[in-house]
């Protein structure tokens, strides 16, 4: 999973076994050793979740969802999800190839571009 953060804007991509797990109502979790204790992000499918929401622990940032909305967005050919904690707008993305492949950036289990 990868995370981007852009002034008030969080942005997780997802290859295709992830979006899987998420579908299948589990967590998906990374961590970067950025500092003590390591910086963490995860997202997770909760059934009593009403909206895609966030929000930041210490050094953890959860992002949420409601389990059917990621049931449904695993199964079918929906790209994103959006959602909004207060100010901050979060996107949830399926993550596609590249169009043009770039040194360091092999195709590992990302979705097929739809551009391709």
């Amino acid at each position: 999973m990868k995370l981007r953060i852009q002034g008030d804007s969080i942005r997780l991509r997802l290859t295709v076994s992830e979006v899987a797990r998420v579908g299948r109502g589990e967590a998906v979790e990374e961590t970067t050793h950025l500092g003590h204790p390591p910086f963490a992000y995860s997202l997770t499918p909760l059934a009593d979740a009403t909206a895609v929401d966030a929000a930041v622990d210490g050094r953890a940032m959860r992002v949420s969802l409601p389990a059917a909305t990621a049931r449904r967005w695993a199964q079918t050919e929906e790209v994103s999800l959006h959602g909004a904690a207060g100010a901050v707008s979060i996107l949830i993305e399926k993550d596609f190839d590249c169009l043009e492949p770039r040194e360091g950036d092999e195709k590992l289990d990302t979705f097929p571009n739809p551009k391709a």
